[in-house]
């Protein structure tokens, strides 16, 4: 087996729980024009889906073109509010990123919408650890053709690389590709069917070294 080289990390459930910052952010669009309220549960399932789950979930009220426009106002208001203010990051994300920078080459895909993954960079000063990113508002595609994006782009060896992340999507988009999947156990899934898993990302640093 080739030593791992690239490791590639989902985002929400992975690194950060952002829910309570989307909810502050989306409240402040739908109370205001909407009269629509959420609170903080209403994420639970959704964290890691594309904007169509949240356009599904949410605005099933609305005709397609209203759903979309009201969609597009709350994640707009998301990013500028997460570039502002972070999210519930994990506790050891930061040090165990810098850790793995050292040895690894760093990457993130996610099903966000396009910014969000920057807000997250931006935020923590990290845009020098993470060397590429990809999401679905960039490409509108699922996760498993980012990865797939990802690997062609960098030219990156599927042997060489891993995938950290927290749902059963994740581990398919995984697979898919061909390449090794870790499960964080902390996250919003939950997965019986993995190889290697973590119980806190700060795991990572030990458990890619004995795989090596």
């Amino acid at each position: 087996m080739s030593k791992i080289k690239n490791i590639i990390f989902d985002l929400d459930g992975t690194l950060w729980d952002s829910r309570q910052q989307i909810l502050n952010a989306w409240n402040k669009v739908l109370q205001n024009e909407y009269d629509i309220s959420l609170n903080v549960n209403d994420f639970n399932n959704l964290m890691g889906k594309t904007s169509d789950f949240y356009k599904k979930a949410f605005f099933s009220n609305y005709s397609s073109k209203q759903a979309d426009y009201i969609l597009n106002l709350c994640e707009k208001e998301e990013v500028i509010y997460l570039k502002q203010h972070g999210a519930n990051i994990f506790k050891n994300s930061i040090s165990t990123l810098k850790k793995l920078s050292k040895k690894y080459k760093l990457f993130i895909v996610s099903n966000c919408q396009s910014g969000y993954i920057e807000s997250f960079l931006e935020y923590y000063n990290l845009n020098e650890l993470i060397k590429d990113f990809e999401c679905n508002g960039n490409t509108k595609k699922s996760k498993e053709d980012n990865i797939n994006i990802i690997l062609k782009r960098n030219c990156l060896k599927s042997e060489e690389t891993c995938y950290i992340g927290d749902t059963s999507n994740d581990y398919l988009s995984a697979i898919n590709n061909n390449i090794l999947f870790i499960y964080a156990q902390y996250g919003f899934g939950n997965l019986s069917h993995h190889s290697h898993s973590i119980k806190d990302i700060g795991d990572l640093v030990e458990l890619i070294e004995n795989i090596n």
